[in-house]
């Protein structure tokens, strides 16, 4: 059986905090700094021991201070946990829950990598670009990496002075 440990006293206790230790020791509670989590969490750990309550809470810190969340949850659990205890009401608008499942009732959420906003063209595109030749390497051929490119490049510098912006499905 694994022997709960005392947590270090190094240990951020300001900021975004979402536990108390378990073991002997202080039990002032347990957090972790924002720029800390900025590259990856890992959670692990045997069913039930706490993994979703730690993210809740981590979420709802984050939520508390004002910070943009985004979780994916394909077993909608936590989910649910967030909007029911996480939220607050004068907050609940400014959610927006995407369920590739609704794609059947037309509550469908679009994504156009073309709608630049304020962003440079180019950078947009060529990002665009070297995700569609990762995508589709094996039927790149030596000239479609220019073609695309341009395509998709004139299509976003002049969908950025219209009202409503182009569409890769606008493409010839």
């Amino acid at each position: 059986h694994p022997r709960p440990l005392r947590v270090p006293d190094r240990v951020n206790r300001t900021e975004r905090l979402f536990a108390v230790p378990g073991a002997p020791g202080p039990t002032a509670p347990v957090g972790i700094a924002a720029r800390d989590i900025t590259a990856h969490l890992l959670a692990m750990g045997p069913t039930g021991v706490g993994k979703s309550t730690v993210l809740l809470n981590l979420i709802a810190a984050d939520i508390s201070d004002g910070r943009p969340v985004l979780v994916i949850d394909p077993k909608w659990q936590l989910i649910r946990d967030i909007i029911e205890r996480a939220i607050p009401k004068r907050r609940i608008d400014d959610v927006v829950v995407i369920d590739p499942a609704e794609a059947t009732t037309g509550k469908v959420v679009g994504f156009n990598p073309l709608n630049v906003g304020d962003r440079d063209p180019d950078v947009v595109i060529d990002g665009l670009v070297s995700v569609l030749k990762e995508v589709f390497h094996e039927g790149w051929g030596p000239r479609t990496e220019d073609i695309i490119h341009s395509a998709l490049l004139t299509l976003a510098r002049v969908g950025a002075t219209r009202k409503t912006p182009f569409t890769m499905l606008d493409l010839p």
